[in-house]
């Protein structure tokens, strides 16, 4: 039996409320997949629907990352999406694994 995945509607980050919208995400110029979207001024991460749930999961610890760089004024790692992912992808399976909530 599969874990139910539990993306919450709204999450804070630095005292400031991100949105989270589960919603169908056009492909990119290179015409690659985007998997979510963190829009800093709006205060949004937006996450493809049509990714599996743990790919969402796995794509919501990403964009916390890129809004947690943003919000600590760290934009030289911001951008940095080698970066963004090893630590995204880091914390997604620390919390998993040790089941932390």
């Amino acid at each position: 039996m599969s874990k139910k995945i539990n993306i919450p509607k709204s999450i804070k980050v630095g005292g400031v409320n991100y949105k989270i919208e589960i919603m169908h995400l056009d492909k990119n110029d290179d015409g690659n997949e985007i998997l979510g979207y963190c829009q800093y001024l709006d205060n949004v991460i937006q996450i493809n629907e049509d990714a599996s749930p743990e790919r969402q999961e796995q794509t919501l610890y990403h964009e916390l990352v890129h809004a947690i760089f943003f919000e600590t004024s760290n934009n030289e790692f911001q951008d940095n999406e080698k970066l963004v992912d090893s630590v995204g992808l880091m914390l997604h399976q620390i919390v998993k694994n040790n089941e932390l909530k």
